[in-house]
């Protein structure tokens, strides 16, 4: 959604396009100072923030199973909502949804990674990394001129294989240990008992002492030298990625003879 935030932007000002016009230029002289998109970079990450900040004291009442399909749900939504939008709230609506849906998967799934071998975290980590990498090159190719040359809008559609290539890994493809709750059809059996993650202490582990919100939160402390380096550096990677790469543009000797964007 990021690599995709100034041809959403473009779209509600009057430059929804067919076909991607924009050209390599010989020389440049004259900078255009194009719509910001910090808009789009606070739905990105806002909702996402609340929900790593919120949910983790207590969506560990709710199966993995029916967390994965409301990810799967909200990323599908995101992307319809985005190419088929008609206004810049429309648009930053649908941002809102994939944030969720990606701040929920992604503690999800390192919660996930708790009931398999240690190779499971670094899967993760390492995924979540190459997730945004992939992604940006992935919507560059799809839009540029030289290449796919598609509009905005199909390469969002495109993009739907992600939720369900989601729901294939896990519902049909992914093993899942005993120690993973498994809801039945009924609704009743859709929020994990409380006393399942004792039991199975129990069973598999070396039984630990329960945790209230309040000591939860404390925990952060010692952990504060480690955050805070880490918080820098998202702050200065947003700050580069959305307030300044947008006004960064090469003419045809060092663009690889490209378009703008």
């Amino acid at each position: 959604m990021l690599s995709a935030a100034e041809d959403i932007l473009s779209q509600q000002h009057g430059k929804n396009k067919t076909t991607t016009t924009d050209a390599c230029l010989p020389s440049i002289t004259v900078r255009e100072h194009k719509p910001a998109t910090a808009e789009v970079l606070l739905s990105d990450n806002l909702p996402s923030l609340i929900v790593k900040l919120t949910f983790p004291f207590f969506m560990d009442r709710f199966p993995f199973g029916l967390r994965v399909a409301i990810v799967c749900i909200l990323q599908a939504t995101s992307y319809f909502v985005v190419a088929f939008s008609v206004s810049i709230p429309m648009s930053l609506a649908g941002v809102v949804f994939v944030s969720f849906g990606g701040g929920l998967g992604e503690i999800t799934f390192l919660g996930l990674s708790a009931h398999y071998q240690r190779i499971a975290i670094a899967g993760w980590s390492s995924g979540t990394g190459m997730a945004g990498l992939l992604g940006s090159f992935t919507y560059a190719f799809l839009t540029e001129p030289h290449m796919a040359n598609l509009t905005p809008k199909v390469a969002l559609l495109i993009q739907l294989f992600v939720p369900l290539l989601f729901v294939f890994s896990y519902f049909l493809l992914l093993e899942k240990p005993e120690s993973i709750y498994s809801p039945g059809v009924h609704p009743k059996t859709w929020i994990v008992p409380k006393g399942y993650d004792d039991f199975i202490v129990s069973k598999h582990r070396v039984p630990q002492r329960q945790l209230g919100a309040w000591e939860r939160v404390k925990l952060i402390i010692p952990m504060l030298h480690l955050m805070i380096p880490l918080a820098f550096v998202y702050i200065g990677e947003y700050m580069i990625n959305q307030g300044m790469t947008q006004q960064i543009v090469f003419d045809c000797a060092h663009g690889f003879n490209l378009s703008l964007h």
